[in-house]
């Protein structure tokens, strides 16, 4: 789960954009540019990636003017065509003349989140159409947007994710929903419906009450619900009516859930309890190693909550089991599975979402997974 703090990424990639945009309007010269509308402009620019497969274009040199008449107020023109050719974070497209790309897809994340927080503050100005979104926000971009709505009332986001679902913006419908569950904040309006949306991956805390909140006719890959060890599955989480879901995470059947959360017409391919508790694992007839990798795996990627304090990464292991923690958080770590940090405190180990896949294919297949984590692991 994204753990809104301020040591997250998001702080950072929020800290250079503005120190990138700083910098480039000093290089252009006769033409008075804020900083804060060029970046406006980069946001703009990566909301129409949204729309593209790999998410960072190419935008052609239309969809380039169009974002620079919505930052600035005007058309480009010769004095300003030096910064189109600056625009800092992208690249020139091989093989298509004109169009550019971003370069980074951290960035490009980042950006994003400028256009769904402009929403949120003015969920009735129709400047930004999202209708033609076809990429999720990442990590980044999802804590940037709980980052800084944070302070605000539950019912303002409330009333832009009403707007959103009312006009059929499935993917910032979703944006928003994250931004409210990082925050441990609940849906607070009327009935709603996200509609006919393709995502990869949806996270749940029942912490949070989206019970007012329906996924009709979607495709999801993954939909993950986290809870705590032993916990019951509460009421709170959102519906799902006639969606296609390749893999229900965190339960072992649709009987462990409140009754009517997926209706009948819902097609779940397989499910993935993330099978046993810690105890049953670290009982089972693994390699200790393996073990312990498991029940690391297990706390931060599939259990409620966000970053874990290190130490909570050694109870309920004994003394031969605790000998191989630090080894296995620096394999975690060098593989990009997780992150620490030591800001303020005791270390923290945040999951890295983006790598959920490959945590879940270990828990489910420890012997037979090929990973080179495993494979380190097992070497230890």
């Amino acid at each position: 789960m994204i753990d809104s703090n301020e040591d997250s990424p998001a702080i950072g990639w929020d800290y250079l954009i503005s120190r990138i945009c700083a910098r480039e309007v000093k290089q252009v010269a006769d033409v008075a540019v804020e900083p804060e509308t060029l970046r406006t402009m980069l946001e703009r620019l990566a909301t129409v990636a949204r729309s593209k497969e790999n998410g960072r274009g190419p935008l052609d040199s239309d969809a380039i003017a169009s974002a620079f008449r919505d930052a600035f107020g005007q058309s480009p023109n010769e004095r300003t065509q030096v910064l189109l050719l600056r625009l800092p974070g992208l690249a020139s497209v091989p093989g298509s003349e004109n169009s550019r790309e971003f370069i980074d897809d951290d960035l490009t994340d980042a950006c994003r989140a400028g256009d769904v927080l402009r929403f949120i503050a003015a969920p009735h100005d129709d400047t930004v159409d999202f209708s033609e979104a076809s990429v999720e926000l990442g990590d980044i971009g999802s804590q940037l947007i709980a980052n800084k709505t944070k302070n605000l009332s539950s019912k303002q986001s409330s009333h832009a994710l009403q707007i959103s679902s009312d006009r059929r913006f499935s993917y910032l419908s979703l944006d928003i929903l994250k931004s409210l569950q990082i925050n441990s904040a609940s849906y607070e309006g009327n009935q709603i419906r996200i509609v006919d949306g393709y995502f990869k991956v949806i996270e749940l805390l029942d912490s949070s009450d989206f019970s007012r909140v329906t996924f009709s006719e979607c495709l999801i890959e993954s939909v993950d619900i986290l809870a705590g060890e032993g916990s019951i599955i509460s009421r709170n989480l959102p519906n799902f009516e006639r969606c296609a879901i390749g893999t229900l995470s965190g339960v072992k059947g649709l009987e462990d859930l409140p009754k009517g959360k997926f209706d009948d017409g819902c097609q779940i391919e397989r499910f993935s309890g993330i099978g046993n508790t810690n105890a049953e694992i670290l009982d089972s007839d693994l390699p200790m190693s393996v073990r312990v990798l498991m029940t690391i795996l297990k706390k931060t990627f599939f259990q409620a909550g966000g970053a874990r304090q290190e130490a909570a990464l050694y109870r309920g292991l004994d003394v031969r089991a605790k000998a191989y923690v630090a080894d296995i958080l620096s394999i975690l770590q060098r593989n990009g599975l997780l992150r620490p940090s030591t800001k303020n405190g005791p270390t923290l180990w945040q999951a890295q979402r983006e790598k959920i896949v490959e945590a879940r294919a270990i828990m489910e297949a420890p012997v037979t997974n090929k990973s080179s984590v495993i494979r380190e692991v097992r070497e230890l």
